[in-house]
């Protein structure tokens, strides 16, 4: 286990005022921590684009967690106890230099985190950034952004603008880049990393080049990213931006407000509401209440990709080698199905891309006959390939097509470690250290440790050769 203890304080100021944190000694480095930075303001509306931070900060306290954004309770309805709408904040860790802030020349990887838009956070275990700053010899920094029905319900007026999820990782951008300096970190030399829907928004990001998504990648100068199996939305893909948004809103304010008030004063209703009320499914409603992704063009059709532009990057982008019950799981948690139902959610999702009916069936037979009858591990290696694997390759593809250094990877996560891992737990044992705080298996430290010293190496040069023993290229 890589060895870690308290040693002292150390506070940091800029024109954003002071802040203070934690030194810490993790495996031999001395390492600088700051949790729940203020990005935005807290006073920013509900349904609201972030308002950015513009106080001074008077010896803030960042010494301790701060919670996540407000989301769903996992085991239980409504909304869980430990998150809050209170949460547009960041956190950061960065190596010292001999116990004090370094002269902003460390390279900042800025995570998006996974979590099926709906749940995750900067405070969970898994996205603790210290050891990847110490042994990478980099700075991380972790931002929160709203999920679920509070990061992507809009009514589509200037006041509630569509995906203030999105605008949120767009405001957490920008406050890295005016004010990680005086943290250590080298604000010419940023890198995006995320995994799951932080990955998929950070592809998202990508199409922003045509001005139809919010601009965090026009912003962006660094030229390195990182995705961990990035997927594309398939939820409202025949409905398009105003439909969807229209079926949204809708449901909303008819299980919670008026069903017969005025469309105009839904935002009104929906504000002045406790964000608990917002989670809680009403007395006759269906607990199969639709859970809220991002309004998106189709993400699929040609017209889309012919926008997208992006050129010039360095890219390292994959998904690990068992996708499937991470894939099923989540689909049988939000889409309200169990897990022998698998066949059923695989033929709905061929039919909701549009795959005609003898099409679709043509493609689950194939899949089938890999099986044994009455095994259905095919309709969950079905779903994993058209949510994960497919949208991956053919993404990788286009972004090489635009002239990009594209590094693709498959992690076996099977042939080194002692617990299969899935989720977001297969990139949280290896890229952040997990299973060396904690002391898992020593095969996974060991790998753990070779990883972070060569994903180090990317973020600094985007260059991913120090890779190729650790991860399959396809």
């Amino acid at each position: 286990m890589a060895s870690s203890s308290e040693n002292k304080d150390v506070a940091v100021e800029g024109h954003f005022g002071s802040v203070r944190g934690s030194v810490t000694i993790i495996a031999g480095v001395l390492v600088s921590s700051f949790l729940g930075v203020p990005y935005a303001d807290r006073n920013t509306l509900r349904f609201a684009a972030p308002v950015p931070w513009h106080r001074k900060l008077y010896q803030f306290d960042a010494t301790s967690p701060a919670p996540a954004c407000a989301q769903t309770n996992d085991k239980k309805d409504g909304m869980n106890d430990s998150t809050s709408e209170d949460c547009l904040h960041l956190n950061v860790w960065a190596p010292t230099c001999g116990g004090r802030i370094c002269p902003g020349n460390l390279t900042i990887v800025i995570f998006f985190h996974g979590g099926f838009f709906q749940t995750g956070g900067n405070n969970d275990p898994y996205h603790d950034g210290g050891i990847l700053a110490a042994m990478g010899g980099v700075m991380v920094v972790v931002p929160n952004w709203r999920l679920g029905l509070l990061g992507f319900v809009s009514m589509a007026t200037a006041d509630s603008p569509l995906n203030v999820g999105f605008l949120d990782q767009v405001e957490a951008f920008q406050w890295v880049r005016r004010n990680a300096g005086p943290f250590g970190g080298n604000v010419s030399d940023i890198v995006i990393a995320a995994q799951g829907s932080g990955a998929s928004a950070l592809g998202y990001h990508l199409f922003a080049y045509d001005g139809s998504l919010p601009g965090l990648c026009r912003l962006y100068e660094g030229r390195n990213l990182v995705l961990h199996k990035p997927t594309r939305s398939i939820w409202y893909p025949m409905y398009g931006y105003n439909r969807a948004a229209d079926q949204k809103r809708a449901i909303l304010a008819r299980l919670l407000c008026d069903e017969g008030a005025e469309k105009d004063t839904w935002l009104q209703c929906l504000r002045s509401l406790p964000v608990q009320a917002l989670f809680k499914t009403p007395p006759g409603a269906l607990r199969s209440l639709p859970t809220f992704f991002p309004i998106l063009p189709i993400m699929w059709n040609p017209i889309m990709w012919k926008k997208f532009t992006p050129s010039g990057l360095s890219v390292l982008i994959g998904f690990s080698d068992d996708e499937a019950p991470a894939i099923s799981e989540n689909f049988a948690s939000y889409l309200n199905f169990n897990l022998q139902d698998s066949e059923r959610s695989a033929s709905s999702v061929l039919t909701l891309l549009g795959i005609p009916q003898e099409e679709a069936a043509e493609v689950a037979l194939n899949y089938s006959k890999t099986q044994s009858p009455g095994h259905e591990k095919w309709a969950q290696e079905l779903l994993s390939d058209i949510v994960v694997v497919c949208p991956v390759r053919l993404f990788a593809e286009q972004l090489h097509a635009l002239g990009n250094r594209v590094h693709t990877y498959v992690f076996h996560g099977s042939d080194v470690t002692s617990v299969r891992s899935v989720g977001r737990e297969d990139i949280a044992r290896i890229f952040f250290g997990y299973a060396i705080s904690q002391g898992l298996a020593i095969e996974e430290q060991v790998l753990s440790r070779r990883v972070i010293k060569r994903i180090g190496h990317f973020f600094k040069t985007g260059n991913h050769l120090a890779l190729y023993r650790i991860v399959a290229f396809y």
